[in-house]
């Protein structure tokens, strides 16, 4: 590249096009540059010309479709809880048009159960004791029915620290919640039925006990009785019998009749 000569004042010389030529009153002069080289800066620049406003446009709209196409509703809230933009799938979740949505509070959105709880984290975030917050709350639709939604809520601030406003990220997750109620309720259903079962179970085993214990007592007093007692069944064999009954039948030579002694229950 060549230097740049001075502008000779007292005897111009005409060169229309040269890089010798004085430059306009408050501009650089241009500085002569090889053809490609020229060519290539002068693209360079060109095109740093027209990116930071291209550029702009470009992140406003990839921003718009960004928060229009999400599949959660997205608000941005002032600090004092107003709303500073929100996307169409707000609107859509709670059954609102923009401006009636636009018209109402985003704390009286929350369900008077859940505001307390909602407005405590908001309120830690604000006071820098939080960057994010994650919780379930339901909101009240238009109709007036209750839907569950997940809050994902962050504070955005400025470069010095200062908070600047809310981001709110929206989530329905209504039927999560009523297949989790539906779980719970399955859950309580087999408590109870196995409750049931455990208390049936017992009361079989008090049963059998009761009976084991009965059938001890009886066999007790069968033995320490004096009489020989033997329990024949329908076809004439012996179940059960005493030691008086068993003492009896072996010191007998002949085969015992039932006749002999006394038979119980034959």
């Amino acid at each position: 590249m060549r230097s740049k000569k001075p502008a000779n004042h007292a005897n111009p010389t005409p060169n229309a096009g040269s890089a010798d030529d004085v430059a306009p009153h408050g501009e650089a002069a241009p500085q002569s540059v090889p053809a490609n080289e020229h060519d290539s800066t002068g693209q360079a620049d060109q095109t740093k010309r027209t990116e930071l406003p291209t550029s702009h446009i470009e992140n406003e709209r990839l921003l718009e479709a960004v928060c229009e196409r999400a599949v959660t509703g997205i608000a941005c809230l002032s600090l004092q809880g107003r709303w500073l933009r929100f996307n169409q799938r707000l609107c859509e979740l709670l059954g609102y048009s923009r401006d009636e949505l636009a018209a109402c509070a985003w704390q009286d959105l929350t369900h008077p159960d859940d505001r307390s709880t909602s407005s405590a984290h908001f309120r830690r975030l604000l006071a820098g004791e939080l960057d994010i917050y994650d919780i379930d709350a339901r909101y009240v639709r238009k109709d007036g029915a209750p839907v569950w939604v997940n809050l994902a809520v962050s504070l955005v601030r400025r470069p010095g620290g200062e908070p600047d406003f809310v981001i709110v990220n929206v989530q329905d997750i209504n039927e999560l919640k009523r297949l989790d109620l539906d779980r719970a309720h399955l859950l309580e259903q087999e408590r109870a039925a196995r409750a049931a079962a455990e208390t049936t179970l017992g009361r079989a085993v008090g049963c059998e006990v009761q009976s084991a214990e009965r059938a001890e007592r009886l066999h007790t007093i069968l033995e320490t009785m004096a009489d020989g007692v033997g329990v024949y069944d329908q076809v004439g064999r012996i179940v059960q019998c005493n030691r008086a009954y068993r003492e009896l039948a072996s010191r007998s030579t002949s085969r015992t009749s039932p006749s002999h002694t006394r038979c119980a229950g034959r």
